[in-house]
């Protein structure tokens, strides 16, 4: 079932039901709406030639969207399917602590175990969660997690041990997020949000 479907009334769970609607909120409804359309609005801005000329703007830049893109930097907007990623991530680490803390799950050693996608989901399954009818659904957030590390410390770009941990993207090179990418990733946040409503303890 795609996130977009879905309505919070399919959560039985109120602890799943309530991160659900944060996702959707806060990430999906917020900042990768603001993702898709951002360029569109900002090509709807347009600037009179007395504005252009008073601010030294050459003829080329009519509207938000020319001033953006007229520094040669890029695509700047791409920066904004990133901050969808880290945001995403975020949700789900929160998901993933309050979880541990509400249910009393004995969570990994060190810092940033919840950040450590692979060792949560091991501490899940110590706890007795079966996760095997979505593996796959599980390497879309992994894949989140590796990519959120890169955004936020390497600007997005493929490096080693990106490449180890995720076997894909070009070293050297930025990995594309789009809206495709966002939405596998935030598809598989929901579908795990959806597994585990089934199997957390009822409440007490």
């Amino acid at each position: 079932m795609k996130g977009l479907e879905m309505q919070p009334s399919d959560f039985k769970h109120p602890h799943t039901r309530w991160h659900y609607v944060t996702v959707l909120e806060r990430t999906n409804n917020l900042i990768f709406m603001h993702a898709i359309t951002a360029k569109e609005n900002d090509k709807s801005i347009i600037f009179s030639e007395e504005a252009t000329r008073q601010l030294k703007w050459g003829n080329g830049i009519k509207t938000m969207f020319d001033y953006r893109m007229s520094f040669g930097i890029g695509d700047v907007y791409e920066r904004i399917f990133q901050l969808c990623v880290i945001s995403l991530c975020s949700d789900i680490e929160l998901f993933f602590k309050k979880t541990f803390e509400r249910f009393e799950y004995e969570k990994g050693s060190g810092r940033g175990f919840y950040q450590r996608f692979d060792d949560v989901i091991k501490a899940l399954k110590a706890a007795g969660h079966d996760f095997s009818l979505i593996e796959e659904r599980l390497s879309k957030v992994n894949l989140a997690f590796q990519v959120r590390h890169i955004c936020i410390h390497n600007y997005g770009i493929v490096d080693d041990d990106f490449q180890k941990k995720t076997n894909t993207g070009k070293l050297g090179e930025a990995y594309v997020i789009e809206q495709e990418q966002y939405r596998e990733m935030y598809d598989a946040y929901v579908a795990l949000l959806l597994h585990l409503d089934n199997q957390l303890p009822s409440e007490k």
